[in-house]
């Protein structure tokens, strides 16, 4: 089937594809199926994934290691841990790397920094650092594979309160993992105005994240895929990968590029790349996450044959 490219014609078509969740996977669908998952952006034998749940002795740096979320609204202490002072809802979580690497907030305003784990008369402590010198510590009151409740200290005040919960899976490698840094960097608006060989890497590097975070879902075997906190740049349909009209690009996407010029010239690629070319959907495979994953790995194909705008 050819790819479906559909631009959306109002704000109301707009946010009402951006909110669509995929089905609930019917239970033996995908082993009816003769369609064979293939990877299509990571290679050689570590693409797996690790169960924490099913390790008898498990260090708590090898529980901690992986993507955590605020369990709700009843996960904080303060109103202000998940609103801000706009009134406008904060997603708080962190992604723990093996090589001390943290990402704040993956589904909201991130950060990147390292961690550090040490001892202190309360218990272990987790001592995160960002650029620029910012600072927070974490106590550590209890860890499993699903769960992480925590205290953050602060002075002269109530230390605030942390109910995190995780899938309690990670990948076998987990620079696979689509939050780690060098997959977000496209994210982060540019200090200058780049070159069309840095946008274009940028664009590039924009479609690579989207397939590793369906590839991410998929091996996580989500029912439901979020993209809250993420930027806006596809409306996605069952089978179908589309754009917002132009004068409708929202400020997410722009917000990854130098200036509203290079965001243009960028989405003008990205129009291009879904209205001039073809790119076949599994014919044996319903399940949108799977058919979406490999339609990404065609258009990144495409990209490289590219090589420019």
């Amino acid at each position: 089937m050819i790819l479906r490219v559909i631009l959306a014609l109002s704000i109301f078509q707009l946010i009402s594809c951006y909110d669509e969740t995929p089905p609930k996977k019917e239970k033996g669908k995908e082993e009816a199926s003769d369609f064979v998952f293939q990877e299509a952006f990571v290679s050689g034998s570590d693409t797996g994934v690790v169960d924490l749940t099913n390790l008898t002795e498990a260090k708590i740096s090898t529980l901690l290691c992986q993507e955590w979320n605020l369990k709700k609204i009843e996960g904080s202490s303060e109103e202000s841990q998940v609103w801000t002072k706009d009134n406008e809802r904060i997603f708080p979580g962190f992604v723990f790397f093996p090589d001390s690497i943290v990402v704040e907030n993956p589904h909201d305003k991130k950060r990147i920094g390292t961690w550090t784990a040490v001892s202190s008369p309360e218990g272990a402590e987790l001592q995160l650092t960002f650029s620029g010198g910012a600072k927070r510590i974490l106590l550590l009151k209890n860890v499993t594979a699903k769960t992480l409740l925590m205290q953050e200290v602060q002075s002269g005040k109530e230390p605030k309160k942390w109910i995190m919960e995780a899938t309690g899976k990670v990948l076998q490698n987990y620079k696979d993992n689509p939050f780690y840094p060098d997959h977000i960097q496209w994210m982060f608006r540019p200090k200058k105005k780049e070159s069309d060989a840095e946008l274009f890497s940028r664009v590039r590097a924009m479609v690579w994240f989207y397939g590793l975070y369906y590839r991410y879902n998929i091996k996580m075997n989500a029912d439901v895929i979020t993209y809250k906190g993420l930027p806006e740049v596809f409306v996605w349909y069952n089978r179908g990968i589309g754009l917002p009209e132009k004068g409708l690009i929202e400020t997410s996407f722009v917000n990854c590029f130098y200036n509203k010029e290079q965001a243009n010239k960028a989405y003008d690629f990205l129009r291009k790349l879904l209205v001039d070319y073809e790119y076949k959907w599994p014919k044996k495979q319903n399940v949108w996450l799977y058919a979406t994953h490999d339609v990404l790995g065609q258009m990144v194909h495409k990209i490289d044959s590219l090589q420019r705008f």
